[in-house]
């Protein structure tokens, strides 16, 4: 089954340039490599999760790619290794294009790529330079300036809550639902700036053909974060016992259920403001530190531990 039959993000996720928030260099940059897909540069896309960075990558590819053979997506998550780098990628950029001007790999979620797997990564953009292309999505920005000085560099900010309070105010119309502006304002809040989650809580509410969050499904990473955040608020407002007694419930909850840590400090990441530097320093380290951890719960363990004493230094 198509994804586009079952997932809202699917279905109404833009299809054209015109239907993008774009700044409009960046939007006439991509309308002339759409035009000249030969001229095409490589590409690496960095923002935050649901800012618009697969939704541009798949629109160029759309429009580049003739036939499916040209095209091979690596989701950075799942295949990072320096094997995917040295074979797969390697074997497939071989070949020359059968239908398109050129051929595209698509790397989505690029900065969970191995160090291992970036230092071979120059070569390959080297050795196939007169045919091959890449196009890469990343939350955070954790190549290195001699990767980056062979790509394009395009940063996404976060969308505007009032720009995704209307999107969402469409699908919900073009999907028959019934709704209350003051409901999804409380689904953006909950998962604001991730317009993926937003409209994926819009879904999961709203099959009776009424959006009820009277019961809002919210996943065990937003739980998480949401736990952090409070921390974070308590220690500002010098209540010790609530952050300890946090401290103790998120423990206990990360011990009984499924948490996607990686998700966790990226999320909580982005949602923290720019005055928040001692805490992203905290939340960098473990993130590079989680990316290879044999238990990532121990790591995440360690990280609330001086994720703590990082939210004193704000004070």
């Amino acid at each position: 089954m198509n994804p586009e039959d079952i997932l809202w993000i699917e279905k109404h996720r833009p299809r054209t340039l015109d239907e993008m928030v774009l700044d409009e260099k960046v939007r006439s940059r991509m309308q002339r490599v759409i035009d000249y897909p030969r001229e095409m540069p490589h590409f690496l896309f960095i923002g935050t999760p649901g800012s618009g960075k697969t939704t541009l990558a798949r629109i160029l590819i759309n429009h580049i790619i003739k036939d499916d053979s040209d095209l091979l997506v690596i989701n950075g998550s799942d295949y990072r290794g320096i094997d995917v780098f040295r074979n797969l990628i390697s074997e497939f950029l071989s070949v020359q294009p059968i239908a398109s001007a050129i051929k595209i790999v698509f790397i989505d979620e690029g900065d969970n790529i191995t160090s291992d797997a970036k230092k071979i990564f120059r070569a390959l953009l080297e050795r196939f330079h007169t045919y091959g292309r890449f196009i890469i999505t990343a939350n955070e920005d954790t190549f290195t300036s001699a990767i980056k000085s062979r790509f394009e560099v395009i940063k996404f900010d976060k969308l505007d809550k009032d720009y995704i309070l209307q999107f969402c105010k469409t699908v919900l119309e073009k999907e028959g639902v019934e709704y209350t502006e003051d409901d999804i304002v409380k689904v953006i809040d909950t998962y604001y700036p991730d317009t993926r989650k937003i409209v994926g809580a819009l879904q999961q509410n709203s099959y009776s053909g009424k959006l009820d969050i009277s019961v809002l499904h919210i996943d065990n990473e937003t739980k998480v974060v949401n736990y952090l955040i409070n921390m974070l608020r308590y220690s500002l407002e010098n209540r010790r016992q609530d952050v300890n007694l946090a401290f103790m419930t998120l423990s206990k909850f990360v011990t009984e259920n499924y948490v996607d840590f990686l998700n966790v400090y990226k999320t909580l990441f982005n949602r923290l403001s720019f005055r928040c530097i001692p805490v992203k320093v905290t939340i960098s380290k473990y993130t590079n530190m989680t990316v290879n951890a044999i238990s990532p719960i121990m790591v995440f363990y360690e990280f609330l531990v001086e994720y703590i004493k990082s939210c004193e230094q704000l004070k």
